[in-house]
């Protein structure tokens, strides 16, 4: 049977994905930043499987045992298949600069493919949520996702870009947050995922989000 991992911020936490003839191991964490990622410290205890503490309330990361923190064991093995990404939302919302934001995913990237070779990377877009739109997040967001797609087609096809800006952009895929998807935006997802493409670096779905669909999906 197949290995899949699931690794990134709250849109990965929440999503649970079902594919037959695969398991998969869905390591997100809530308020996960970019910048945790990029320090080689935690990058490699991830990598390493070790015990990752984060923050649940966002703030400074620290390796001590608290009752504030919220301990995850992470077991990423390399028999894993294929891993999906989301992260860099949290960043944005933060105030980071989408350079270095940027500059984070791609060197956790780089580093996760230098541990785990045979491993395929698909990078999910980030959204273009409701809320990113009242914060006036679009351009930078829009910055971010052209150049995570320039990264991906630049390295070689264990790299793969997903791009969801044309699947789940309205605002009826989002929960009353307007951050989060709710199920039908999960479901969405789930078809894409699912129609992933392994012999190319972009893969972008022109269908609708109703064609998408083939059932509904509960999380």
């Amino acid at each position: 049977m197949n290995k899949m991992l699931l690794l990134g911020s709250s849109i990965i936490k929440r999503f649970h994905y079902i594919e037959p003839g695969w398991t998969v191991t869905n390591l997100g964490i809530e308020r996960l930043l970019t910048t945790y990622l990029s320090t080689d410290e935690c990058a490699n205890m991830v990598l390493n499987g070790m015990i990752f503490p984060v923050n649940e309330f966002g703030g400074k990361l620290s390796f001590r045992e608290d009752n504030e923190f919220r301990r995850t064991e992470l077991s990423i093995q390399p028999s894993y298949h294929s891993m999906i990404f989301y992260c860099g939302n949290n960043d944005l919302k933060r105030g980071i600069s989408v350079d270095i934001v940027i500059d984070n995913i791609c060197l956790f990237l780089q580093k996760f493919h230098e541990y785990f070779p045979h491993t395929h990377i698909f990078v999910l877009s980030i959204l273009y949520s409701p809320k990113n739109h009242i914060l006036q997040l679009f351009p930078q967001i829009e910055y971010i996702n052209s150049q995570l797609h320039v990264f991906v087609a630049n390295h070689n096809n264990f790299f793969h870009f997903i791009d969801l800006k044309h699947n789940i952009s309205d605002n009826m895929y989002y929960g009353d947050d307007l951050v989060h998807l709710n199920k039908h935006g999960y479901e969405i997802l789930q078809q894409i995922i699912l129609n992933r493409d392994y012999t190319t670096n972009s893969v972008g779905d022109s269908r609708s989000p109703t064609e998408l669909v083939v059932g509904f999906f509960e999380p």
